[in-house]
């Protein structure tokens, strides 16, 4: 007893929902183009033609992913927001060395940025124009890796100071 899909279409309804058992694969496109299946430990999304495209058609309303967080909650890692067409990474992002991150379209693929860290050492390449830095406060400065001693600093209005082991020379 009870609502079923009508063997010539129509709409299922109800309240308990659909389950499937593990390892269950629903596949969706008359080629099986799209998969969705858990088996028993990880879930997959598995899209075998074109784009894998997820929109969100609610007006200014975001894309938000979340994951546990360790504790037994679940908190936010990355928005992408409709609202305010901006994307938030709300949790430290980790590339892998020789991964760069790029800026800018104008070089298909390379982008005009690029920082990036090679296994040694930490690399800001700017590929085309000048690479600005705008100071609109006191200035720039430059420090060790614990930020206990200075190494230069660049004043507003033009004054540059240079340091060696803490002296300013």
């Amino acid at each position: 007893v009870g609502n079923y899909l009508p063997l010539a279409g129509g709409t299922m309804t109800g309240t308990a929902g659909v389950v499937f058992p593990d390892n269950f694969n629903l596949k969706i496109g008359t080629g099986s183009d799209l998969k969705i299946f858990h088996n028993a430990t990880d879930s997959f999304i598995i899209n075998e033609v074109g784009d894998l495209k997820i929109t969100q058609g609610a007006n200014d309303k975001d894309i938000v992913f979340e994951s546990d967080n360790g504790s037994g909650g679940t908190t936010e890692y990355l928005r992408i927001s409709g609202q305010y067409e901006q994307v938030y990474l709300r949790k430290d992002m980790q590339v892998s060395d020789g991964k760069k991150i790029m800026f800018g379209d104008s070089v298909q693929q390379s982008g005009d940025l690029q920082i990036y860290h090679d296994g040694s050492n930490s690399y800001i390449q700017n590929l085309i124009g000048w690479l600005n830095i705008p100071l609109t406060q006191n200035g720039v400065s430059i420090a060790n890796a614990d930020f206990s001693e200075s190494i230069a600093k660049f004043l507003v209005n033009g004054a540059v100071e240079l340091y060696y082991n803490g002296s300013k020379k």
